[in-house]
């Protein structure tokens, strides 16, 4: 495709998102419409683990974040993660690489359960 054919999709595509962009935003009922369903979207995704809101509890997260979730220095939570790694929520390894992550709801359920009475 020329350098022509490219810039006169982009701007027929630029001319057909203003439209709909502009289509949205005039008719109220349908803004309304459209805002009631992505915050409820957003209600039924959205969690807050540690002061931080992330997607989905079953969101994967690395190991800064669960220190951080731990109240743990990061270092700490790296060197426990090979050498003690009962002190720490269960882990998932990821096939074929070294990254190692921990499911948002593993260590929200680690944490409950090591939670004193």
């Amino acid at each position: 495709m020329s350098k022509n054919s490219t810039d006169k999709l982009l701007k027929l595509f630029d001319v057909y998102n203003d439209y709909l962009l502009e289509s949205l935003t005039s008719n109220p009922k349908l803004q309304s419409a459209i805002t009631e369903m992505v915050d409820k979207e957003v209600k039924l995704r959205m969690r807050d683990v540690g002061g931080e809101t992330i997607a989905d509890p079953s969101q994967l997260i690395g190991i800064d974040e669960v220190a951080k979730l731990l109240n743990m220095e990061i270092n700490t939570a790296r060197v426990n993660m090979s050498r003690h790694p009962e002190t720490l929520p269960p882990r998932i390894k990821i096939p074929g690489t070294r990254s190692v992550k921990f499911m948002v709801q593993d260590v929200r359920d680690w944490i409950e359960k090591h939670r004193e009475r």
